[in-house]
């Protein structure tokens, strides 16, 4: 019997208010193309969830959990040589739609930026959000 865990759903919840509040740049989706393909003048953005551990949580409640934590990946991408305050503009609108944000039994633990990156013509940055899921 497979162990069942609450993944599935968070990534559903946080593809969902992704695909909502972010009106900026075309996502990739993970595993997904991102059609049309983006050319060295567009920005868009590569949305990736990573499901780390699940434990079983009995502390302050009244019975036993299912906790899974993962990490959310969200990197940004605008031209090279396009100077910094567009990317800056896109990591805070993106860190409005996830800071300190709960659902249902997803929470958003905590964020970390990576970059910025110039790599093959794009000038990126990468968030790493962590969350938690109580099942």
């Amino acid at each position: 019997m497979a162990l069942l865990t609450g993944f599935d759903h968070a990534r559903q919840i946080l593809e969902q208010r992704f695909a909502t509040l972010w009106t900026y740049t075309p996502i990739k989706w993970d595993n997904v193309a991102l059609e049309p393909e983006p050319t060295i003048n567009d920005e868009w953005t590569d949305f990736n969830i990573v499901p780390n551990i699940s434990t079983r949580s009995e502390i302050a409640h009244p019975k036993p959990v299912r906790r899974d934590y993962g990490l959310l990946k969200i990197i940004i991408h605008t031209p090279e040589g396009t100077g910094t305050g567009r990317l800056y503009e896109l990591i805070d609108n993106c860190v409005s739609i996830f800071d300190c944000y709960q659902e249902e039994s997803l929470e958003i633990e905590d964020h970390k930026t990576i970059g910025p990156l110039l790599e093959n013509g794009w000038y990126n940055m990468t968030l790493i959000f962590e969350y938690r899921f109580d099942k």
